[in-house]
């Protein structure tokens, strides 16, 4: 977990979701994908666009790291 994720109050977490099982299948670690996308859902839901490059550039880290799984 970084330290952006641990300045989140609790209020601020994100949802845990649910997500059709095809989005999971065949990952390494179900958990942790389903963990990112929470993650990247909350970031979309919550700000404003257009995105600021902080934000664009957090967007990008999750979603490669959720692919690499």
């Amino acid at each position: 977990m970084d330290k952006t994720d641990k300045k989140l109050a609790k209020n601020m977490r994100p949802k845990k979701k649910k997500y059709n099982p095809k989005y999971t299948k065949g990952s390494s670690d179900v958990g942790r994908r389903k963990q990112l996308m929470d993650k990247i859902a909350h970031i979309y839901d919550t700000e404003k666009q257009p995105y600021s490059a902080a934000v664009k550039k957090k967007l990008d880290r999750l979603m490669k790291e959720r692919d690499k799984l």
